[in-house]
């Protein structure tokens, strides 16, 4: 008597490393002295991005932390002063700022993230979430702009806009997406047929 058996099993399992990877990874500038005081003030900048911190700038804790992270940024000298002052700017996105801007705590955080575009001129946006209120649009800021809060400014308070406030730039090409973690794994799985056969 012939009896067979057909027995489906996952035989194999093929682990392989991905690294995340587009044609802007890791190129980030920074001057030398840029960045140097501050808890985390310039952690990943540029990661999965671009990033270009020029003298002087990027001063405080998590004043520049992820900027550019997966998107493009610049930071004229002695921008971006303070704790949180451009936290998470041009995150998948794009933003360039002036020297001597984003003075104050949180003044330019979020801004020209997750594919908005932001460019902020010299000596503007300096005071505590003085243009924090523009995230997730596209604006221009002129130079020597929005340096107090106020209705006749760019920002009422750190969510609500002023008459300065408005849309004037064309929207940036949307970033890839940044990875959560890199490197990670994927495993790729295999089926197989085997056939048995038992005689007696």
């Amino acid at each position: 008597m012939l009896v067979s058996f057909f027995i489906f099993v996952v035989v194999t399992v093929l682990c392989g490393v991905v690294t995340a990877k587009d044609e802007r990874q890791l190129t980030a500038s920074i001057d030398s002295t840029a960045c140097l005081e501050g808890f985390q003030v310039c952690d990943n900048v540029g990661k999965y991005g671009s990033g270009n911190i020029e003298a002087g700038a990027c001063d405080g804790a998590h004043a520049c932390f992820y900027a550019g992270y997966g998107g493009h940024v610049t930071v004229g000298s002695n921008s971006c002063q303070q704790k949180g002052a451009c936290y998470d700017l041009g995150k998948q996105g794009d933003a360039t700022i002036g020297s001597e801007s984003c003075k104050g705590e949180y003044a330019c955080m979020d801004l020209g993230e997750n594919g908005r575009r932001i460019e902020i001129g010299s000596n503007s946006c300096n005071c505590d979430n003085c243009c924090r209120c523009l995230k997730g649009d596209i604006h221009a800021v002129p130079d020597n702009s929005c340096n107090v809060l106020g209705a006749e400014e760019c920002c009422k308070s750190s969510t609500e806009k002023g008459s300065k406030a408005s849309a004037t730039l064309p929207p940036t090409e949307s970033p890839k997406a940044a990875p959560n973690a890199a490197p990670t794994s994927s495993k790729k799985y295999s089926l197989k047929l085997i056939s048995i056969a038992i005689s007696d």
